[in-house]
């Protein structure tokens, strides 16, 4: 295989090229007289690459059982640009072969193993592409001692990942199981059932008092005092399930280590402050459960701040923005950096029902300036998670 290019080598119109990979996608057409072309992608999972095969009569009943997707295949020929197409495709095709599967498995060698504990699958309807059962079975098989799958308000997954865990042994007889405290009805009655059936002791939480701030939250848990450095009263919902995962392990959970990791934890774009003056809070919640707990941290506020917003069209955006946009005083509204966005039109259209100082800009640059000319009373941007990555590197430059 010396003579194969990786496919992301491939760079310009190179000439004639050998590769191998798997097939993606085939279309067989018929064309003038009894010829016919085959369309296929393929990749090597370095990248992908088009490949267009012109065929005599009867070569097309001969190749569609090797130009079928998930078949490897190795090809030779052409290089070049199609300017119809506007991307690199191979065609002048020399030879094709049907080849063995090359893929490797993807392992994890660590020796201390991950947690995965933001997870979404294909029950967060555009925001997930994986399987439950898929997720469940590789966090097994790499040694992973726990998953965790935070899918945006569904239920219909849970049944799915119990049983998965369930099959794979994670959720063994007689373990103890630590649940959210507010599960959503439906999904807490599958965690008991399992849990009966199992002969599983189920653990939830009672959520303590505590004071909430700009800072962080404090509050007092099974006799000692802890505190969290991100900013929202669900952090402490967060934080008391993660100390009685922690306490079910026989980990002392006063030890100096615990509380030090507990305030220590923090998640980029999660209700981030980035800046105490002005006040500037990076938010890439754009679902109305993650809305709510940001609409709950301004309710706290005393003030109306300034909002920079931006939304993907496929998500419940009328709902989201019922929530969160009466706590803003202004809102500007962009498009983000996805094919999938809301136009920054279409956003203020559902923002100005509820903002009346409500208006679309023509980029995030336009809209940062906008909004640091009215920082006094703080600005939150939020709404998407592709926002707060654009936005982020730019924050430096109005913060000087």
């Amino acid at each position: 295989d010396a003579d194969i290019t990786h496919m992301e080598d491939i760079v310009g119109e190179i000439g004639e090229v050998t590769i191998r990979g798997q097939i993606l996608s085939a279309e067989f057409r018929d064309i003038r007289g009894d010829k016919s072309i085959a369309k296929f992608v393929m990749t090597d999972f370095t990248d992908s690459i088009k490949v267009e095969l012109f065929l005599k009569p009867g070569e097309a009943a001969t190749l569609r059982p090797v130009l079928k997707p998930g078949m490897y295949v190795k090809i030779k020929g052409l290089l070049s640009f199609d300017s119809f197409d506007k991307e690199k495709t191979i065609s002048n095709v020399a030879g094709i072969s049907a080849i063995p599967d090359f893929s490797v498995s993807r392992k994890d060698t660590a020796k201390q193993k991950r947690v995965e504990l933001h997870c979404h699958t294909k029950a967060s309807d555009m925001d997930g592409v994986s399987e439950v059962r898929e997720v469940v079975r590789t966090a097994y098989e790499w040694g992973m001692p726990a998953v965790a799958i935070t899918d945006h308000g569904v239920v219909q997954g849970f049944p799915e990942a119990m049983l998965a865990a369930e099959k794979c042994g994670i959720i063994k007889s007689g373990c103890k199981v630590i649940a959210y405290p507010e599960q959503y009805p439906d999904a807490m009655q599958v965690i008991r059932d399992i849990c009966i059936k199992q002969g599983c002791e189920l653990i939830i939480p009672e959520i303590p008092d505590g004071e909430c701030t700009l800072k962080g939250s404090e509050f007092m848990w099974d006799g000692e005092r802890y505190s969290v450095s991100q900013i929202g009263s669900h952090q402490i919902k967060n934080a008391v399930t993660a100390l009685c995962a922690v306490k079910a392990l026989g980990i002392d959970t006063a030890d100096s280590a615990v509380k030090l990791g507990l305030h220590r934890a923090g998640l980029c774009a999660r209700q981030e402050l980035i800046s105490n003056n002005p006040l500037v809070i990076l938010d890439g919640a754009h679902n109305p459960d993650g809305l709510t707990a940001l609409a709950d941290t301004l309710s706290k506020l005393g003030k109306k701040p300034t909002a920079v917003m931006g939304m993907l069209a496929d998500k419940d955006v009328e709902r989201s923005v019922s929530i969160i946009a009466p706590y803003f005083d202004r809102i500007y509204t962009v498009a983000v950096n996805s094919p999938r966005t809301l136009s920054a039109t279409e956003l203020a259209e559902f923002a100005g029902k509820y903002c009346k100082h409500t208006v679309p800009s023509d980029s995030v640059d336009t809209a940062l300036k906008s909004a640091f000319c009215h920082a006094q009373d703080g600005i939150i941007i939020c709404g998407s998670l592709y926002l707060a990555s654009d936005i982020r590197p730019k924050l430096s430059e109005y913060l000087k």
